[in-house]
């Protein structure tokens, strides 16, 4: 999962179709993590592209995994925010 530091990134579907545009505060990447605690690794359900120059913060599967073991309450919110 990735945290918009600075920039902006543009959402597109598997078609290339422009779905959203994410700045400074915002993430995307949930449902890859959401996927990995189900035991699915590699699912994409869209891709990301930077319209500039962007410095994200990259949140690791495992290091969710254990933040999901401490707070459960963070699995129930991306699973409610996930698009």
């Amino acid at each position: 999962m990735y945290f918009i530091l600075k920039g902006t990134v543009a959402i597109s579907d598997e078609t290339g179709s422009l779905l959203t545009r994410l700045a400074q505060g915002s993430h995307f990447g949930e449902f890859g993590i959401l996927a990995y605690l189900d035991g699915q690794l590699g699912v994409r359900t869209a891709a990301a592209r930077a319209d500039d120059c962007v410095e994200v913060y990259k949140l690791h599967c495992e290091d969710f995994a254990s933040l999901a073991d401490y707070y459960p309450e963070l699995v129930d919110f991306f699973r409610d925010v996930a698009v």
